[in-house]
């Protein structure tokens, strides 16, 4: 009879609408995993955290977690506000704890007080799940393929209803959280680079206040071989996400991740009706099976993919590296905010300075 690996023994740093809405389903999904602790400050969240996983202890601090329970745990994923992200990180990678990381992964001017020693370094899995969604990696595919040729230009948009994901705590909108830049562009500076192979050398941002303070950026952004991508994020009534990248053999859409990758060569005629008719039937889909939307299925993907790597002793990917280069991307896009001009990225140089400090 085979014997049945041992489950891994996770702890969850922060139980807010993404833990509770997300990371539950897909935890209860994958039978590799044990949840064993829980920490957050509200009282309703451990309550929701105890009722999700009756046989896990639950504190109101990540300190009080880690010296109860660091003997007994094998990784923690960290879901609490970008404020605690460095905190609760420097302490996991003190104790040689592995952590699954929400982004973004630090804030402004956190970076050189990163915990990054050789040894930490190989303890962090940042979770930018748009990596593993298929219909963005399709899109990574074909911008390689001689089917769309040399990308000429490309747009990417995402602008995010905020209201439901203040169900639980409102720190999105909080002063000293990131805001929408830190919310929202930590996942598309990282999907850019991931979609094209390329790093981004210097960016250009711009905010807008509609709503909330600074709720819309715009950036202009420089990729390694002179491609110029454009990127609008910000906080909406509706939600929006869709790229559009046009190369010198055809076009190449997704107007939803939830429904399809439209390509179309350059001249061809556009086909509204055929372009609504697979869409709606891909919006189907997904109706009648939640767990394969876009958000759903890339959060379980994305754990399942940091549990196999615990489990066969393989290197996080994304990893320590890719966490460091989105966060030297951000800390550009602020600079440029504050200085009204493009400035170079060089998370090479921002990871020499993390490592020296630490020396």
């Amino acid at each position: 009879m085979t014997e049945r690996p041992a489950r891994t023994k996770l702890a969850i740093a922060g139980f807010g609408r993404l833990a509770q809405g997300y990371y539950v389903t897909a935890l209860r999904s994958l039978p590799i995993a044990e949840v064993v602790a829980v920490a957050d400050p509200l009282a309703a969240s451990r309550a929701a955290a105890a009722a999700a996983f009756p046989q896990s202890r639950t504190y109101p601090d990540y300190h009080d977690l880690f010296e109860r329970e660091h003997d007994h745990l094998d990784a923690i994923l960290v879901a609490s506000p970008p404020s605690t992200h460095l905190a609760v990180w420097n302490e996991a990678a003190r104790r040689r704890v592995p952590a699954f990381v929400e982004k973004p992964f630090v804030l402004p001017g956190e970076l050189e007080r990163v915990e990054s020693s050789p040894e930490a370094c190989r303890l962090l899995m940042p979770n930018f799940n748009r990596r593993f969604w298929p219909a963005y990696r399709n899109l990574r595919e074909l911008c390689l393929s001689p089917r769309i040729g040399i990308v000429e230009r490309a747009d990417f948009t995402l602008r995010v209803n905020i209201r439901p994901w203040n169900s639980v705590t409102q720190h999105r909108l909080s002063p000293g959280e990131g805001g929408a830049l830190y919310d929202l562009a930590s996942s598309q500076l990282d999907l850019i680079e991931y979609v094209f192979r390329e790093k981004i050398v210097s960016l250009r941002a711009q905010t807008e206040t509609i709503v909330w303070p600074d709720d819309h950026v715009r950036l202009s952004i420089q990729l390694e071989r002179g491609l110029r991508v454009s990127c609008e994020l910000g906080y909406a009534r509706r939600n929006c996400e869709s790229v559009d990248i046009v190369g010198a053999n055809a076009r190449v859409r997704i107007g939803n991740p939830n429904a399809i990758v439209h390509v179309e060569p350059r001249g061809s005629r556009k086909n509204p009706l055929a372009d609504w008719l697979s869409d709606t039937f891909a919006f189907g889909l997904k109706a009648l099976r939640p767990e394969r939307s876009m958000l759903r299925y890339t959060i379980r993907a994305s754990l399942a993919a940091f549990f196999e790597a615990l489990s066969s002793r393989q290197p996080f990917s994304p990893n320590f590296d890719d966490a460091v280069e989105n966060a030297s991307c951000l800390e550009a896009a602020v600079r440029s905010i504050r200085e009204d001009k493009f400035i170079e990225v060089s998370a090479t140089g921002s990871l020499r300075h993390v490592r020296q400090q630490q020396a």
